[in-house]
């Protein structure tokens, strides 16, 4: 999930909280009050991200297999975290807890399902936490900082990371690593080779490990200086890169072509603003981003789709059809339905299908929605929902 860490004035546009440690704003807030990120610690070539146009290889990932169906979960109310729930009708109606902040308040930041059935592992009030039976149950490991996010491996192997922190979990084990940066904004890993990994920091510098994440090495540095939000890897492979950037729309990089600029995300003073980004679980050439962009004079926030591999980006959806978007909405890409992505709105889960341009939201009417993931369950649309709530519980 990615929240923002500087204020674009010269476009006069909103623009939200970054990943990384530091007080928490609400969601729907203008600025943040955090210093910008330290400097990347990568070796960047000089110059602006604004690149010439290389030839590009393209992308051969072969056919993706087919993804491991899980068990459905079978539970009428949620064990072990104040924030985490479970929805069978798309998010019209979220499953108790049983447990209430202490304070009053809870958040949840990264969450992810892993490779074996029934695994997921989410940050959730500042705690590492796993569930082993598709998010009925939830178990607290470390503190974890606020604002990490996950990424997950096969089997029973995930990581946490953000602002100073990276830890590997596996199999309820967890192990503290040195992060290659001060914050990632991005961690991959190979599919075929666990101990394989892929990073990225706030720069869009890049980072490879052969190591499980004990030692790194620079893979490729940026193009120049940056302010990256998300970045992401092709999941099947991790030979492409896209990057969503506060300035520079989205750079794409590819093993053995470098870095390129993504068009359809417009140029100069006009170019979108992004947040965040998505490679499909299905298809790697689909890839979504989400972020603003201005139009008639107003910071219109949205989604864009790009259908090869991150070279171009065309509109999707946004605020225009769907109410309550901040400026971090967690794209979560369907895990059977390439054209499929699912994403928040303040208290409301949303569906949109690009193939058929067709949005559907469902409300719970209370609960403010942080986070959304759908189970790869394929008798039926179960998702895990991660809650923001700042209060006491009505």
């Amino acid at each position: 999930m990615a929240r923002l860490v500087a204020v674009l004035a010269v476009l006069a546009v909103l623009v939200g909280v970054g990943c990384g440690g530091g007080t928490r704003a609400p969601s729907d807030a203008g600025t943040d009050a955090r210093p910008e990120p330290d400097c990347c610690t990568g070796d960047p070539d000089g110059g602006d991200a604004t690149l010439p146009e290389g030839e590009d290889a393209g992308v051969d990932a072969g056919e993706p297999p087919p993804p491991e169906p899980w068990t459905a979960p079978d539970c009428e109310s949620i064990t072990g975290s104040p924030s985490l729930t479970l929805t069978y009708d798309r998010g019209a109606t979220l499953l108790p807890r049983d447990r209430e902040p202490e304070d009053g308040f809870a958040y949840t930041d990264g969450l992810a399902a892993l490779g074996d059935d029934g695994w997921l592992l989410a940050v959730s009030n500042d705690h590492l936490v796993f569930s082993q039976d598709g998010g009925c149950t939830w178990t607290e490991l470390v503190v974890i900082g606020d604002y990490a996010r996950v990424a997950a491996g096969p089997g029973r192997l995930g990581f946490a990371f953000g602002r100073e922190v990276l830890v590997r979990f596996d199999d309820g084990e967890v192990t503290d690593l040195s992060p290659p940066a001060d914050e990632l904004i991005g961690l991959a890993v190979d599919p075929t080779n666990p101990d394989h990994l892929r990073a990225a920091d706030d720069g869009c510098n890049l980072w490879e490990s052969d190591d499980g994440g004990s030692s790194w090495d620079v893979l490729a540095p940026a193009p120049g200086e940056v302010l990256g939000r998300e970045l992401v890897f092709d999941p099947f492979g991790l030979d492409v890169a896209v990057c969503a950037t506060g300035f520079d729309g989205a750079l794409r990089w590819q093993e053995g072509a470098g870095w390129s600029t993504a068009d359809g995300l417009g140029d100069g003073f006009d170019v979108a603003i992004l947040f965040e980004a998505a490679f499909s679980r299905v298809n790697p050439s689909m890839v979504w981003v989400y972020g603003n962009h201005d139009s008639d004079g107003r910071a219109l926030r949205g989604l864009w789709l790009s259908r090869d591999a991150g070279r171009t980006f065309a509109p999707a959806v946004d605020e225009t059809r769907v109410d309550g978007l901040n400026n971090d909405t967690f794209l979560a890409p369907d895990p059977f339905d390439a054209g499929v992505v699912w994403f928040r709105a303040r208290t409301s889960v949303c569906r949109y299908d690009a193939d058929d341009d067709a949005l559907d939201e469902q409300s719970n009417g209370r609960q403010r929605i942080e986070a959304v993931v759908r189970l790869p369950v394929e008798e039926q649309e179960v998702l895990v929902v991660g809650l923001r709530i700042e209060g006491p519980i009505q």
